[in-house]
């Protein structure tokens, strides 16, 4: 009798330990989950509050999902993730993971609500953050391809009104040192959907900050009731990144602009385009602030279209001329892709509905400005992947309406070092690098730590054998001869 019922002990362990749904009610459990999440899990939070000593919750480095089989972390509004002060800590951390989502729950009273760090593919849906001594919801250390939507944000900068941003991407120049070994911290691709600013945010909704590109801030509800005008925080959004499309966007009460751009850095602060906003400043200055030049340069292709509407700014819409931009569809675009592999460009594009469109074209480009079509797809599903060959460095998909209108997607660039003239690999549990061409190797962890540097010449192997600590890595290969550099992702 007693081996009978270890044996179905044994077989309920296993069982849960392998549960899709995981329900917790405690710190301790909440951690104990986070620790041995697997992919396809669903981990489910009671009503309560959760409090760790350390102050924050975080999954370990490499605990990833998968694009079909996310982990996801949900509760209702009333599972509050909290430090206890909005001195010290985080309510939530990513250090290194993929494929997450965040859902429903509440951070409150912590230094910062959401910190994602080093980690992609990361969606934060439905969250309320509250009460933050700086930020609410940060993305920087390179994560990129992260989305945050639906989330209402309200109380930051409680400690210090100069950080009090509502969602923070990227890293300030000045500690691209601190946070990513001096390289610049590049949080791309990142989708800001949707969400809702309350009446206490003290610096900007949305800071995008220099060093990251092709983002999209659409359909959000800004409130600029709550700005302090510290540290330049006196407008709804600050861009300084490039190629970012700001759309549909409604604001209210700002304390100077509804929107600006800044050149922080030299080659920053350009390609950015504001289409269909509704912006209701009433403030002294103007809807959309365009810096046009200053000791770090002068910008390039910031575009303000004539669709933007402006209420209450006393210099009107924009400092710029602005343009007539098509409309914007009303279908939406769910991703745009493209990998390198075996010499070939694989592009991929999902769709919600392709009933407005004639085709879409892939448009390529050697500058980032001036695109020429390369190929044309038919209409035929909602998904695609298409195959190409191309040394172009910049790519964008135009989608061709059936009424003549047009609508691009975010644009990609890719690094013109052959992938194919480089090898990295892993043998003998030991990091292979294969150099083809005299360059200069880095191996840096998404802490952006530099572990390992070399000057390979041509030809040359070199083994790094003391990567530990189980995640994802970062190869840089800066070809000596172009002066460009191929970055590769690996995981140990």
């Amino acid at each position: 009798m007693k081996k009978y019922l270890l044996t179905i002990a044994f077989f309920a362990c296993c069982y849960l330990s392998f549960a899709q749904t995981v329900n917790v009610a405690t710190s301790t459990q909440l951690q104990s989950a986070l620790n041995a999440a697997v992919a396809g899990q669903t981990i489910v939070m009671a009503d309560g509050v959760y409090d760790l000593p350390s102050g924050l919750f975080t999954p370990p480095i490499g605990v990833n999902g998968t694009a079909s089989a996310p982990i996801t972390l949900q509760g209702s509004r009333n599972a509050v993730l909290t430090t206890g002060t909005y001195i010290t800590g985080y309510g939530f951390q990513f250090k290194g993971n993929k494929y997450w989502v965040l859902k429903g729950f509440t951070t409150r009273n912590c230094k910062n609500g959401i910190m994602v760090d080093s980690s992609q593919y990361i969606t934060i849906d439905s969250v309320q953050s509250v009460y933050t001594g700086q930020a609410g919801i940060n993305l920087r250390r390179y994560s990129s391809y992260c989305t945050v939507k639906n989330c209402y944000i309200d109380s930051s900068g409680m400690l210090d009104a100069a950080y009090g941003e509502g969602i923070y991407i990227g890293s300030a120049y000045e500690n691209w040192c601190t946070n990513t070994y001096c390289n610049v911290d590049t949080c791309n691709y990142n989708k800001i959907l949707s969400n809702r600013f309350g009446n206490y945010v003290r610096a900007e909704n949305v800071d995008i900050k220099e060093g990251t590109k092709y983002g999209l801030v659409r359909g959000n509800i800004f409130n600029g009731t709550g700005l302090a005008n510290v540290n330049g925080g006196d407008s709804w959004i600050d861009v300084k990144g490039n190629y970012y499309t700001i759309e549909l966007n409604t604001g209210t009460n700002s304390y100077l602009d509804g929107f600006q751009t800044h050149i922080q850095q030299p080659g920053w602060g350009n390609y950015n385009t504001f289409n269909q906003n509704t912006l209701n400043v009433n403030a002294s200055g103007y809807g959309i602030r365009v810096a046009t030049s200053n000791s770090n340069g002068t910008a390039l292709n910031n575009v303000v279209c004539n669709s933007n509407t402006v209420s209450g700014a006393a210099l009107g819409l924009a400092n710029i001329a602005t343009q007539t931009c098509s409309a914007v569809l009303a279908s939406e675009l769910l991703n745009w892709n493209v990998l390198q592999q075996n010499g070939q460009l694989v592009f991929s594009w999902r769709i919600t509905d392709v009933s407005q469109l004639k085709n879409f074209i892939i448009e390529h480009s050697a500058d980032g400005n001036n695109f020429s079509t390369r190929s044309v797809v038919d209409v035929a599903g909602l998904s695609y992947a298409v195959n190409l060959q191309s040394a172009s460095k910049y790519f964008r998909l135009l989608l061709n309406k059936k009424d003549g209108g047009k609508t691009y997607s975010t644009i990609i660039h890719i690094n013109t070092i052959n992938a194919n003239n480089h090898q990295v690999f892993k043998a003998n549990n030991a990091l292979v690098v294969v150099s083809s061409s005299p360059a200069t190797i880095r191996l840096i962890n998404l802490q952006g730590q530099l572990l390992f540097t070399a000057n390979a010449n041509a030809g040359a192997s070199y083994f790094y054998p003391k990567l530990t600590t189980k995640g994802m890595y970062v190869v840089e290969i800066n070809n000596a001869a172009s002066a460009e550099k191929f970055h590769q992702k690996i995981f140990w």
